[in-house]
């Protein structure tokens, strides 16, 4: 509890109200924890929206070391699920191939006693691995594994299985389709295309390109200055509009510095608030996704 600053207990604190709720209103209690939490992204906000309604309560797991908290509401005769998201945070500081294995079997460990607990499985595939991956076939076995525990593994696209197939299986009776949520509505939408163009400094007759998210490598930042230079003038004036947080790695910042010096390309190397987003998808004709790998994204 020190080291994030919560009390000991927040989560069983948290559970067991909404265990009270959800009984005080004659529905059969589900605690659903979900791990990894997205702060900065309405992705949860919108799969878990109903959920309450359906008398499960969504309860964030934001350390994987509160499972244990999990465990012992399972123990108790409480109905829980472990909804599982986002795997790369398993092996994401491991510094060898080995020591990947080992974080992923000691992972698995803690899964497996949650399981014998009396605990349920899900989880949400969506990448076929992580993005910057660096132990692939151990973040393939880990996936493998997670599926194979799973009761239900939902996909967001029905070709999911196949996609994945040459990394790890997916049990076709635990597959549950469920397609992304329309981001629509999520984000505040109040500005005009011309607001937008004005707040930005784009001219009404520029056809616009955005790229909008982290800058990170796997989503081809340099392919995509190459074919932007490539395209060449048109009929009407071009501009490509560049805006996220810029990542560490040491592809990004000499990305950054080209584009910056770029006479066609409007740069925002910074972290875009939510209401800002409705600034660049207005202002944008077209939505650039250079992606090298993707699945969801």
């Amino acid at each position: 509890a020190r080291s994030t600053g919560q009390p000991a207990y927040a989560f069983t604190a948290e559970a067991l109200a909404a265990v009270r709720a959800l009984q005080a209103s004659s529905q059969p209690p589900l605690v659903l924890a979900y791990h990894p939490v997205a702060r900065t992204n309405p992705f949860h906000a919108l799969l878990y929206g109903r959920a309450w309604a359906a008398g499960i309560a969504p309860i964030p797991l934001v350390r994987l070391e509160r499972i244990g908290e999990l465990r012992e509401l399972t123990r108790l005769g409480i109905a829980t699920l472990l909804h599982l998201h986002w795997l790369n945070v398993v092996m994401r500081d491991a510094g060898t191939a080995g020591e990947a294995r080992k974080r992923g079997a000691e992972f698995l460990g803690v899964l497996d006693r949650y399981r014998d607990a009396g605990g349920r499985l899900a989880w949400t595939v969506h990448n076929v691995l992580p993005h910057d991956a660096r132990f692939e076939q151990e973040e393939a076995w880990l996936r493998g594994e997670v599926a194979a525990r799973c009761a239900v593994v939902h996909v967001m696209t029905e070709g999911t299985p196949g996609q994945v197939a040459d990394w790890f299986t997916i049990p076709p009776e635990k597959v549950l389709h469920v397609p992304h949520p329309s981001y629509a509505g999520a984000y505040e939408d109040t500005v005009s295309r011309e607001q937008a163009r004005h707040e930005l400094g784009i001219m009404p007759d520029e056809v616009v390109h955005v790229v909008i998210g982290a800058l990170k490598p796997y989503k081809g930042l340099t392919a995509l200055l190459d074919a932007w230079d490539e395209l060449g003038p048109g009929a009407a004036p071009r501009r490509l509009v560049i805006a996220g947080r810029p990542g560490e790695d040491e592809d990004v910042g000499p990305f950054v510095e080209r584009a910056a010096l770029h006479p066609t390309v409007l740069l925002h190397a910074r972290p875009i608030p939510a209401e800002e987003m409705q600034l660049f998808l207005r202002a944008a004709d077209v939505a650039v996704l250079p992606y090298l790998r993707s699945l969801n994204s």
